[in-house]
């Protein structure tokens, strides 16, 4: 087929060394001989009607002919890419095992005979493609499948590890947070025992305090007692004292009174004042 077209597409090449073209439609132009060499343009004719006009046409085959050399090679590379892929999958295949299927899974034509001459590995029909590529989807399809119980799996695992260590974490707090409060109620308790040890220590000192203000207080009643007393005899020694200075003075006043006066009192049998001096 490339053959051929290589063949075919001789005319779209241009015009040969001779200064001649042959154009798609086997149109000749000879070349005017009056014309310079600088005018001679591929292709060119003389200026007619007629070449005018065949021009024309073989542009619009060149035009025609170059979209189906396109189409052709399009066609011709899709199908060796074809042709490479099929022969990629023979050649991962290899030998057939025993069975069906080879090493990828591809399907083994039952049936199918190696006659001398012809192709061992013959290309696959369309239905067998097919078949593989079933059998590549349903195997894409397990291996997903397994990735994502093994991804479960890992999940799984994964949270099962943050468990336990959470839940050792979590005992750990628990435990800092034991140690925290036992010893909180230890400093707890140790402070209410010296409180209370302090506060019975207030309590005897306030009642010793008690105890001596009573006895002060005692001992201020007896000494104010004895003031009193104190100060009444003190109060009667000067009361008599002053009385026995007034009657002393009396007497000397009655003393020196004249004698009709002396006969109204009656004097003490001392005798007479200031006698007993």
């Amino acid at each position: 087929m490339g053959k051929a077209f290589r063949e075919r597409g001789t005319g779209l090449d241009g015009p040969k060394k001779g200064g001649s073209a042959v154009t798609g439609g086997g149109i000749f132009c000879p070349p005017h001989p009056e014309a310079p060499e600088g005018q001679l343009a591929e292709g060119s004719c003389p200026a007619s009607p007629q070449s005018e006009d065949a021009h024309a046409v073989a542009k619009k085959q060149l035009e025609k002919e170059t979209l189906l050399r396109v189409d052709l090679e399009n066609r011709c590379q899709s199908l060796q890419e074809e042709l490479d892929f099929r022969k990629s999958i023979f050649e991962e295949v290899g030998s057939s095992p025993p069975g069906e299927g080879g090493a990828l899974g591809l399907p083994y034509r039952r049936g199918a005979r190696q006659t001398q001459g012809a192709d061992p590995w013959p290309l696959p029909s369309l239905q067998e493609v097919r078949e593989t590529q079933k059998w590549h989807e349903r195997h894409l399809v397990e291996v997903d499948s397994s990735c994502q119980k093994e991804y479960d799996s890992k999940v799984a695992q994964a949270l099962e590890e943050l468990r336990r260590q959470h839940d050792h974490q979590v005992q750990l707090y628990k435990l800092e947070l034991e140690q925290t409060y036992q010893a909180k109620l230890e400093n707890a308790k140790l402070c209410s025992d010296q409180n209370e040890r302090a506060a019975s220590a207030a309590r005897e000192e306030l009642n010793e305090a008690r105890m001596r203000i009573e006895a002060l207080s005692y001992q201020l009643s007896g000494l104010q007692k004895q003031v009193r007393r104190a100060g009444l005899a003190l109060a009667g020694s000067r009361f008599r004292g002053c009385l026995e200075g007034v009657t002393s003075k009396l007497r000397d006043l009655l003393w020196v009174a004249p004698p009709e006066g002396r006969r109204c009192l009656w004097w003490p049998a001392s005798g007479r004042p200031g006698e007993g001096k």
